[in-house]
This record gives C-alpha cells, structure tokens and sequence, in this order.
C-alpha cells in the first residue's frame, strides 16, 4: 500500500478579535497485492487493489471576552474509493491462481466496485470562567465517517481466525455529540467531571452470521463475520483530580476515572451493546520529588506509585460468543528517575529512569484486548472447561494474556551544550 498525504493550512491569530484557522487536506492512497506466492504457501488476498482519494476542508474560528470563549468549526468531506475485481482459480488450495474475469470455474475474490462518500461535520462549543478558579465547558457536534476499504470489501480469513467478509453497500457513519464539563483549577487542587453523549447512524460493525440450519456459517473451517450497519449510543462520564499543593511543590496526586455505556438501539438483549466496550477504570498515582541537597551529583529525583483498578465489564454483545465478560483487576505500579549533575556547572550528564508495571504479576486481560480469544473454540478460551463464564475468563489454557511483571531501565545522555528545560524533562520521565 502507498499513500501520498496532502494538506495546506492558514491561521490568523488576529482578526476582528477572532482566531481562524482554515485549510485543505486529504490522502490519495492506492494499493497492489503481490501476485499468487508459490506453491506449498496460498495467497490470503484479504481486500483488493484499489484506488482511494479523500479531499476535506475546513474552518475553525474562536473568539475570547473576558470570561466567554466560544469556537466553532465546520468541515465537509469526499471520498472516492475504486475497487479492481479479483478473480481466483483452484480457489484456497497449493495450486490456486489469480487469472482473468471470465476464466471458466473462477472464484470471484473481489467485485469490481466504484463508490463515492461525502459529508460533513461541525462542532460549537462554549467555556465560561466562573468565580474562584470554577469553569463550565459545552459543546455540540456532528460526526462523519466513510467506510475504511476492508469494512467494503473484506473476503478472507484473518488472524484472529475470523472470515471477514466486507459490505459494498454499506453507508457512511452519521453522528452526533453533546457534552458538559465543570471544574476547577487553583493552586493546590485541580478537577473536572465531563459527560458525554453520541448517537451514531450507521454505525459499522462486524457480525457473525448464522447458517440456515442454526448455529455459524463457516467459511475455511472459521466462523463468518459480515460488516453491517446499525444504530448506536455512546456515552459515559470522565474524571480526574490532581493534588499539587503550593506549600508542599514536592508532592503531587493524581487521578482519573471513566466510564462508558453502550447501547444498540432495537437490538435484543444478546446483541444491543457495542462490542468491546472499555470496563470503567480508575487510575492513582503519587508523585514525590526529592529538594536537592547542596552540592550534590543528583537533582529532580523522583518516586512514584500508581494503582489501576477495572471493574468487571458484563455490558457485551454476547449472541454467538462474540465476546465474553471480564471480571476486576487491579495493577500495581511503580517508578523512579533522577538526573545526575556536574555540581559545580549543573550540566546534567546523564538521566536514569526505572520504570515497574504490574508489579504483583497477576494474570489479567483488558477487556478490549482481542488476543485473547486467539485459540478460542466457539467464544470457549478452555475447551476442557465448560463451567461458569466468570471461570473460564479467567483460568485461561489459551489466548494470550496482557503483560505480565515489566521491568524496564532507561538511560538518557545529552550531548552539546543544550540545557535540557522542565518541559523536556517531564517529556523523557514519560513511561
């Protein structure tokens, strides 16, 4: 696959008192499989060669007052997408071949296709600063979204021991989005609590279909999956606070929290929330930075501590096993850095970071994650084990869990005169 990205912007910073940034830009993309490999190996053409141009513009103007900001953008968007026909012969077998359209006894791979996506979208959004550090956030929008290729064209099995088959007629993704924030921002305590709400139209998945006697239709000894459009809503609630006490510069609390729920409109009660569906999660973690004693080879030492807790996620689109619910999990992590100095020019000559993830090993997997379902016999990860869901999610014999214990070490060295900033540094702390 090749891509060719464009884009062309203007900003002006003054205008009337408004900011604007407008522009142009887009991708032509094309992409050319390679031909039939040889014998014992078979080719796994999983979309087609094809053509693809985007072109989008768009407008984005602000304005300040004294406590009102409000913004406002617009953006319309076309994509051509052409698709060549893909013909094969002795169809998944050592001696298949790509040959010409009308070969006799030929499997159609790919039809020919020639579709054309437009749309647009916009947002309007406001923030208001109120008494005492307090701020009210809104914003209103409209999202668009044209199919991806494999969404239209899809014919194969794929890695994850799913035949995808694409959808020609698939429509472009239609949404809209409201959302709130309130918070506050002092010296030693800063929150915000935001909710969300989408309603997609359109919305793109993949489904398994069933055959006409009842249970899976199988395609290459796997179950087929078909992308389909449906309806559906997005929305949760998002968190954090962060404790950054001006007396105590050494000390630093962070944390978050979100949540999302999802839903299918008309769906039954098997198939109405969206797969993969993040679990709520909360993340802690405790900063403390150690003052730099006099004339000493070390400065902006630091220890951190964090935890991570999921809760269970139940909320699945579970007709046919597509996915399974998960239970709770909580990480533990941990970390340390510090610079080492020339005391007398406090040049810092080289960085030191540790950094421990999962430190109590526990064997987990994210809920989003879709290795884990890598040898999965009809939604089952434990063939052996039959038992309650909750059991077989978490005593795998199969599948590939999230990392376990990660311990990793970094070294940073500067080279020439440059004095590295507070910004930059807080940069290479970063796990």
């Amino acid at each position: 696959m090749h891509d060719v990205p464009y884009s062309i912007k203007y900003q002006l910073e003054k205008w009337n008192g408004f900011k604007l940034t407008a522009g142009v830009n887009g991708v032509y993309e094309f992409e050319n499989n390679y031909p039939e490999p040889p014998s014992p190996y078979v080719g796994d053409y999983e979309i087609p060669n094809y053509h693809l141009f985007d072109l989008g513009g768009y407008g984005i103007v602000s304005k300040d007052w004294k406590k009102l900001t409000l913004s406002a953008g617009l953006r319309y968007d076309m994509r051509s997408i052409v698709g060549d026909p893909m013909y094969l012969l002795n169809y998944a077998t050592y001696i298949q071949t790509v040959v010409p359209e009308g070969t006799q006894g030929a499997y159609q791979q790919f039809p020919a296709f020639n579709n054309t996506y437009t749309g647009y979208s916009g947002s309007l959004g406001a923030s208001y600063q109120l008494p005492a550090g307090f701020y009210v956030k809104g914003n209103v929008g409209k999202s668009y979204r044209a199919p991806a290729i494999n969404e239209l064209t899809a014919n194969e099995l794929d890695p994850s021991n799913e035949f995808k088959q694409g959808n020609p007629n698939l429509k472009a993704e239609q949404g809209v989005e409201a959302d709130a924030a309130f918070g506050n921002y002092s010296k030693d305590v800063g929150f915000e609590v935001d909710a969300f709400y989408n309603y997609i139209n359109n919305f793109i998945t993949a489904d398994r279909i069933p055959s006409a006697t009842g249970g899976d239709s199988i395609e290459l000894g796997a179950p087929v999956y078909k992308y389909q459009a449906n309806s559906a809503i997005v929305e949760g609630i998002t968190a954090y606070l962060h404790v950054h006490p001006q007396s105590a510069p050494w000390f630093r609390w962070d944390n978050g929290f979100t949540y999302i729920y999802t839903f299918m409109p008309g769906a039954t009660d098997s198939t109405d929330h969206v797969e993969f569906t993040p679990a709520p999660r909360l993340t802690s973690s405790v900063r403390v930075t150690l003052p730099k004693a006099h004339g000493s080879s070390f400065a902006d030492t630091y220890f951190q501590f964090g935890v991570e807790h999921d809760w269970p996620q139940n909320n699945i689109y579970s007709a046919l096993w597509n996915e399974l619910p998960s239970l709770a999990y909580t990480l533990l992590d941990a970390s340390i850095g510090t610079n080492i100095i020339n005391p007398q020019t406090k040049r810092v000559l080289f960085s030191v970071f540790i950094s421990g993830t999962n430190l109590a090993n526990i064997s987990y997997i994210d809920h989003t994650s879709r290795p884990q379902y890598f040898w999965a016999y009809n939604g089952y990860l434990n063939p052996t084990n039959f038992g309650a869901a909750a059991a077989i999610v978490t005593n795998r014999n199969e599948g590939i869990f999230n990392m376990g214990r990660n311990i990793s070490f970094k070294v940073l060295i500067p080279f020439g005169g440059h004095q590295i900033s507070e910004t930059e540094m807080q940069g290479m702390k970063q796990y």
